[in-house]
C-alpha cells in the first residue's frame, strides 16, 4: 500500500473535484496580499517606578502654599464704574400720548409740503455786488493817501509854548531864518517896566536881526521896556535899543484902540518928521504905508498897517545911517 502524501502529484493531472476548496474556505479579501494592512499600535511603554525618596510622604508636614490675600487698595465696583449722567437716565415709564388731547401738536400745514415757488438769486448779483464794494473801498484808500500826501508836503504845524510869540507877515523884501527872533523867550528880552504888548513886540522881533541884504547884524542892547506914549493918541507904547557895526538904532512902536485913531496918528508922525524922501507900501500887496526920512545925521522908516484890526500900531524905526533901512526890511512884523 502505497503512501500518497509521497506519492507526487502528477503535474498534468487536476485535482479532483473533491479536493477543491469550497467558497467557505475561500481566503477573504483581508487576507489577500493586496489588501491594506491594519494600522500598528504600539504598545504602552512599561512603568517606570518612582523612587521613595523623591514623594513626599502622606504625613510629610510642609505647609500648604499661601495664597496672598487682595490688596486693600482696590476700589469697588462702585467707584470704578461712575453714574450715568441725569439726562442719559431713561425714566422707567414714558408716555408716547400727551395726556390731553387738546396738547397734541397741530398736524403740519400742506402749503409747507409744496415746492416753494420763490426764484433763486444767482451768485452773479454777489459778485457784482462786492466788485462794486470793493472798488468803493479802493478809491476811498487812494483818495486818503492823496490826502495824506497834501497835508505833508504843503502844511506846517506849530504848535505856541509858553513865553513865546507867533510871528506875523514879514514887510516887503524882509527875509525870516531858522530860530528867528519868535523862538527866543521873552524873559531875556524885557525889562521892567514890561506890559502884555511890550512882550509881544519883544517876541516877535527877537534879540537879533540881520539886514535884509545880509551884510550888518544888529543886536538888543536896551531890553524892550514899556515908553511914554504923549507924543502920539496911542493907549500904550514900547521901545528897545539895537546895535551893530554900523551904529545904533531905536525902535519904537505905539498900539491904538482901531485903524482910524492909527491913521490920525500916523499923520501926527508924519507932519513932525517933514517930507519923506521915499514912500511904499509895506507889503507887496499894497497894503500899508511906510515913510523913509533921510537928513544929514539919521535915517527914519515910519510906517502903518490898517485893515487888521487885531494890529493897529503905528512904527518907527530911526537911527544914524542907511543901514537902518535894511533893518527894517528884515523885520518879520
Amino acid at each position: 500500500m502505497s503512501d500518497d502524501s509521497a506519492t507526487p502529484h502528477d503535474p498534468e493531472t487536476p485535482p479532483a473535484p473533491a479536493d477543491a476548496p469550497s467558497p467557505a474556505d475561500a481566503p477573504s479579501p483581508a487576507d489577500s496580499p493586496l489588501a491594506t494592512p491594519e494600522p500598528v499600535i504600539p504598545p504602552p511603554p512599561p512603568e517606570i517606578p518612582i523612587p521613595d525618596g523623591l514623594l513626599p510622604s502622606a504625613s510629610s508636614n510642609a505647609p500648604d502654599a499661601v495664597i496672598p490675600p487682595p490688596p486693600l487698595d482696590i476700589p469697588s465696583a462702585d467707584s470704578v464704574i461712575p453714574p450715568p449722567p441725569p439726562e442719559a437716565m431713561v425714566p422707567s415709564r414714558r408716555s408716547t400720548r400727551p395726556a390731553n388731547p387738546a396738547d397734541a401738536p397741530a398736524a403740519v400745514s400742506e402749503e409747507w409740503s409744496q415746492p416753494t415757488m420763490t426764484p433763486e438769486v444767482s451768485s452773479g448779483g454777489y459778485r457784482g455786488l462786492t466788485a462794486a464794494i470793493f472798488v468803493f473801498l479802493l478809491v476811498l484808500f487812494a483818495g486818503a493817501i492823496a490826502l495824506v500826501v497834501y497835508l505833508a508836503t504843503s502844511t506846517r504845524l506849530e504848535f505856541p509854548t509858553f513865553g513865546e510869540e507867533s510871528p506875523v507877515s514879514a514887510p516887503s523884501g524882509a527875509t525870516t531864518t531858522e530860530g528867528d527872533a519868535s523862538t527866543v523867550s521873552t524873559e531875556a528880552l524885557t525889562a521892567d517896566p514890561c506890559t502884555a504888548f511890550c512882550a509881544e513886540i519883544a517876541g516877535q522881533v527877537g534879540s537879533s536881526v540881520i539886514g535884509a541884504d545880509g551884510a550888518i547884524e544888529w543886536q538888543l542892547m536896551h531890553p524892550w521896556t514899556a515908553a511914554e506914549s504923549a507924543a502920539l493918541p496911542a493907549e500904550e507904547a514900547t521901545a528897545a535899543t539895537y546895535e551893530s557895526e554900523a551904529g545904533s538904532l531905536s525902535f519904537m512902536v505905539w498900539r491904538f484902540t482901531d485903524d482910524a485913531t492909527a491913521e490920525v496918528a500916523f499923520a501926527i508922525a508924519e507932519d513932525g518928521l517933514g517930507e519923506p524922501s521915499n514912500s511904499n507900501s509895506v507889503y507887496d500887496d499894497g497894503r500899508g504905508t511906510q515913510n523913509t526920512y533921510q537928513d544929514d545925521t539919521s535915517t527914519t522908516v515910519l510906517w502903518i498897517v490898517t485893515g487888521d484890526e487885531s494890529q493897529p500900531w503905528v512904527l518907527q524905526v530911526q537911527g544914524d545911517d542907511d543901514a537902518v533901512r535894511q533893518f527894517y526890511l528884515a523885520l518879520p512884523i
